[in-house]
């Protein structure tokens, strides 16, 4: 178990920890500024709704996070040491830590398994991507883009929404190359 505050956390083998810096920002933005304040970095509108950020590239990252900090500008020159950061649990992790807490497919799927089937379908979708992004040889070969949970419907509310559970592409010039050889 890594943190010993109670039962629950003996199935609680996966943590992500990290060092004080992020703040919480009292302004939000509204996102038609956003878009229209860099047209090079925003190409399309995303749908993030319910969604980790995980999709943005660095680009549109970099972009989003210069907006919200300007937007916060005032209050961030009053922020100081928002987050204390817990060296005792850092160092127990760092102890304890095994290939076994590592964030694998294989590990994800061995959570959920109950005996030949399993009771979650998004552990699926991370076996196959896992399987798509770390096995060039394999039988799917190599990918440039592996994502899940793409939207996949013409715009309408976000909830009714229709998604691909794994997406991918590859660029045709690895096929030039195959055939050109």
């Amino acid at each position: 178990m890594i943190l010993n505050k109670s039962a629950f956390n003996l199935r609680n083998r996966f943590i992500c920890t990290f060092k004080q810096s992020p703040h919480f920002f009292l302004n939000g933005v509204d996102m038609d500024d956003v878009l229209a304040s860099d047209f090079k970095a925003f190409k399309m509108l995303r749908v993030l709704w319910k969604l980790s950020f995980i999709k943005i590239d660095d680009v549109e990252n970099k972009a989003l996070f210069d907006y919200i900090l300007k937007a916060n500008e005032q209050e961030l020159i009053q922020m100081q040491n928002i987050f204390c950061s817990d060296n005792v649990l850092h160092a127990r992790i760092k102890n304890i830590y095994t290939s076994e807490y590592k964030a694998t497919s294989q590990n994800i799927i061995s959570l959920v398994g109950n005996g030949d089937s399993l009771r979650h379908e998004m552990a699926i979708e991370a076996a196959v991507i896992d399987y798509i992004s770390n096995c060039e040889d394999g039988i799917f070969g190599k990918w440039d883009y592996i994502s899940h949970q793409v939207v996949a419907s013409p715009f309408k509310p976000v909830d009714y929404m229709d998604k691909m559970d794994v997406f991918g592409y590859i660029y045709l010039i690895h096929y030039i190359k195959i055939f050109n050889n």
